[in-house]
């Protein structure tokens, strides 16, 4: 009983040392993450197959009798912008401004993958595990290309050609990089001009352009405003140059009818009205000549024994006479209607029209003599 305990017990003791031994002497387990790809270096270099993103354990190092170490290598996608600050232009003379933005990333195939662990050396280094980064890969097989290509496609085209066709000119650079890398580990996915700046004298030239532009249409809005507002001016002033005709012609035809009308008896009969409210004022004083108190009939200025003969109109007058009576006869009709019109339509109150008075029977007597 005793024998079996202690080979039990012996047993036991040997497989925990045979369990510290191997935890010794075991390789040291790796993440390799997503975007990554890895190979194991040996003393006698890279063994053969890319490791894939996950876990696992490297080979045993014997105490670091046996040197492993693992390297990995950045393959995801990267966005870069190339700057380019000045690109002569042979066909404008002038230099261009612009950016290249670009997706980037490693080829995933192995032979991509051993030409850069073969070429390139990690520089970043966490225990046993190093890394090559994207950033090596790029300066070393793609910055100059890229920044060369770029610049011998553009100088192909004209300024306006560019700035017309962004998109096309973007994908003849990409097609053009791709060629120069197809014997590179690195491949381009996306090409695209960005924050491109066009010379200034070309800048000027456009805004100069425009503010003519600006101007012409202004002019134009100017000279139809002045042409509009010219033959308004024109259409009223043939209006007032009628209504001017239509007054002289309305004044002329009224001084022949005060000159016809107006006879001695006329002016004799509108002096006595005068004389006689002449006569209603107290402090009027009157220097008459003795004579009139003997014949009353010379403060009218007409014969008194009615010898004074009238003189017949002329026809012509006469005629000028009926004229003017008609077109102040029709004057009177026409503003009678308007006032009628306004006061239907409630623009001036309902009231009745003002006739004119009668003329009295003195006035009536004396422009029956006239007309006779």
């Amino acid at each position: 009983m005793k024998k079996v305990l202690a080979g039990g017990v012996a047993m036991f003791v040997a497989a925990m040392l045979f369990f510290v031994f191997w935890l010794s002497v075991r390789g040291e387990l790796v993440k390799l993450k997503v975007g990554y790809v890895g190979k194991t270096k040996m003393a006698s270099g890279y063994q053969e197959g890319i490791h894939r993103p996950g876990y696992f354990r490297l080979p045993s190092t014997w105490w670091g009798l046996v040197p492993v170490q693992f390297v990995q290598a950045e393959v995801c996608d990267h966005h870069v912008t190339e700057h380019i600050e000045a690109l002569y232009m042979p066909k404008d003379k002038l230099n261009l401004k612009f950016d290249i933005e670009i997706t980037i990333s490693v080829k995933d195939d192995e032979q991509s993958l051993d030409a850069i662990y073969s070429r390139l050396t990690a520089d970043r280094q966490d225990g046993s595990v190093s890394t090559i980064t994207f950033q090596q890969v790029y300066n070393t097989y793609g910055q100059s290309v890229i920044r060369t290509v770029s610049q011998q496609v553009l100088a192909t085209h004209t300024i306006e050609e560019v700035f017309a066709d962004l998109a096309g000119t973007s994908q003849d650079i990409q097609k053009a990089i791709n060629e120069h890398l197809k014997n590179s580990p690195l491949e381009v996915r996306m090409v695209g001009i960005g924050m491109i700046s066009p010379p200034d004298v070309i800048i000027t030239a456009v805004e100069k352009a425009k503010q003519r532009e600006i101007d012409n249409e202004v002019a134009k809005s100017t000279k139809i405003i002045n042409i509009t507002n010219a033959e308004a001016n024109y259409q009223i002033g043939l209006i007032e140059q009628q209504i001017q005709l239509v007054e002289a012609e309305t004044q002329v035809l009224c001084d022949v009818v005060l000159n016809s009308t107006v006879s001695r008896p006329y002016i004799a009969q509108r002096s006595l009205r005068v004389l006689s409210n002449m006569a209603k004022n107290p402090n009027v004083h009157w220097l008459l000549s003795t004579e009139v108190f003997e014949d009353p009939a010379l403060l009218l200025g007409v014969d008194p024994l009615g010898t004074t003969e009238v003189e017949p109109m002329d026809p012509a007058k006469q005629e000028l006479l009926d004229r003017a009576l008609q077109l102040i006869e029709q004057a009177k009709q026409d503003a009678i209607a308007e006032i009628q019109a306004e006061k239907e339509q409630g623009v001036l109150p309902n009231t009745s029209l003002e006739q004119p008075s009668e003329p009295s029977s003195e006035d009536s007597n004396v422009e029956s003599q006239n007309n006779q």
